[in-house]
């Protein structure tokens, strides 16, 4: 009896709970958001790029209190970074990642933070992009684009299936390179390297058929790539920083208010630098694996290491005119050098 008098109560608050769902369903609907933000970025589902890409539509979206919705696009979907950066500038997406090379398709002088064995340390790396940032936010705003925040995939190593002991061992090695970049073109043609322009998606299969006998990565992306299951030697050579960005266009910025215009750009900047940090102690986990599968670190005599370097700075002044100024170089020299 007890229980055939509490059933029509259940009844109600089911009715209670129903009518609060519908209620709360158009309230949303009804208070949808004011601004929608479509960010794409190359990194693909599952990886730490887009772990922190999730992070920063959630925060975007949540402290700007659904005033703006954040759709995001991994692993390509808006094309290759050069399509993105024409769908960019043209208002077709209106947040973009970027890696280093991606960046020089927007802005050239971006490339100067990859200049072969410019930084020994990280320090070295912070201290220029602390010091050269305010002028990028303003060379990217001539392009039509806000500099959001500033990001990086770590130091880029050599590494091969064929030992080397020395920097002469190098001459005529057939090593993967990127199509069009300039920096590695140039690099490649004062170490003696043969390169082989590949896309990514070729380098496997070009290392597991010794169409290419050497790469160069950060040791976290050659572990996702499955490029060290091909090479048994890496070497104590920092031979670049792979650095990136994310980028907003400046017209779909320009139409936010300045309290959300600030909410995005907080939360960029907070979560790409929390990105960077994680990366670095990654790539250094990274070594470690690299250590335990028996891939052995080659360490070059000083004399070589100093040969290399002399080139290196070479490289680093032929193509100041080409992709920056000589004052920008020497600027990013000189904060690089500050203690």
């Amino acid at each position: 009896m007890t229980r055939l008098k509490r059933f029509p109560m259940y009844k109600f608050y089911i009715r209670i709970v129903f009518t609060a769902v519908l209620f709360f369903s158009a309230e949303i609907h009804l208070f949808s958001a004011e601004f929608t933000l479509k960010y794409a970025t190359m990194a693909p589902q599952g990886s730490l790029w887009h772990k922190y890409s999730e992070i920063i539509k959630r925060e975007i979206m949540s402290q700007s209190k659904g005033r703006i919705e954040v759709k995001t696009y991994y692993g390509g979907i808006a094309g290759d970074e050069k399509t993105m950066a024409k769908k960019l500038k043209a208002g077709l997406i209106d947040i973009a990642a970027f890696s280093g090379m991606g960046l020089g398709d927007v802005l050239p002088s971006a490339r100067i933070f990859e200049l072969p064995m410019f930084f020994s340390n990280y320090d070295e790396v912070d201290r220029v992009v602390e010091g050269l940032y305010n002028q990028y936010e303003q060379d990217f705003k001539k392009e039509g684009v806000v500099l959001a925040a500033w990001g990086e995939g770590g130091f880029v190593y050599l590494m091969s299936k064929h030992k080397m002991n020395v920097f002469m061992d190098m001459k005529g090695l057939k090593i993967w390179a990127p199509t069009g970049d300039l920096i590695v073109k140039t690099m490649f043609q004062k170490y003696g390297f043969v390169p082989v322009f590949l896309g990514f998606e070729s380098v496997l299969t070009q290392l597991q058929t010794d169409g290419i006998s050497a790469v160069y990565a950060p040791p976290m992306a050659a572990i996702g790539l499955q490029w060290y299951n091909e090479v048994s030697y890496i070497y104590d050579i920092k031979l670049t920083c792979s650095t990136g960005a994310t980028l907003i266009n400046q017209h779909k910025f320009n139409q936010l208010p300045d309290d959300l215009k600030k909410v995005v750009i907080d939360v960029m900047k907070k979560y790409s630098r929390e990105l960077v940090l994680s990366l670095r102690k990654e790539n250094d986990r990274a070594l470690e694996v690299f250590k335990k599968k028996g891939i052995q670190m080659i360490k070059f005599p000083d004399s070589d290491l100093i040969e290399m370097k002399k080139f290196a700075v070479e490289v680093q002044d032929e193509l100041s005119g080409k992709l920056y100024t000589k004052d920008l170089l020497n600027k990013a020299r000189k904060f690089r050098d500050a203690r």
